[in-house]
């Protein structure tokens, strides 16, 4: 349902309409002048997945065998830093 509400009503009743939208989930068509100019409305629900999912979901996203192993190249051959503690400002 949609409860059409104008932006002078809005500002005088904010809180109770964000708790109508959140707890109710109510929708709110918000107008100015006569003519609607935004829709105040709660976010889409969430779908749950289960572990097995997520980590199905997950696994093209993990690196090649070799990222570790590349890291540890890169930590050892990079040249140490010019100062031994981080500047304070």
């Amino acid at each position: 349902m949609t409860t059409r509400i104008s932006l002078s009503e809005l500002s005088d009743h904010l809180p109770d309409v964000i708790e109508r939208v959140r707890d109710k989930r109510e929708r709110f068509t918000i107008e100015q002048g006569g003519q609607e100019v935004a829709i105040l409305a709660p976010p889409p629900a969430l779908q749950g997945a289960t572990l097995a999912e997520l980590a199905e979901r997950l696994r093209p996203l993990v690196g090649d065998s070799d990222f570790a192993d590349d890291l540890d190249d890169i930590q050892r051959n990079q040249p140490k830093a010019d100062f031994e503690r981080w500047p304070s400002s």
